[in-house]
């Protein structure tokens, strides 16, 4: 697996991940007229308890949660 990947998915609490893919114009090779620094990654996961993959990520990365995460 690409280094890059496996970094982005360190991040996440992958204990819950069992299945994950990668799309958009960071991770498929664009036109050159097209290439930008602003290319984009993002992510699927298949998770098997998703109350508890969300309930770690939101300690390990609460910026990923709008400011309803104070709700419950």
């Amino acid at each position: 697996m690409n280094q890059l990947y496996q970094n982005i998915l360190n991040k996440f609490p992958n204990k819950y991940i069992k299945f994950a893919f990668a799309y958009g114009s960071g991770v498929f090779k664009q036109l050159e007229n097209e290439a930008s620094s602003n290319s984009m990654i993002d992510f699927v996961f298949v998770v098997d308890d998703s109350i508890k993959f969300h309930d770690e990520n939101l300690k390990l990365n609460p910026s990923h949660y709008s400011s309803l995460k104070h709700i419950g």
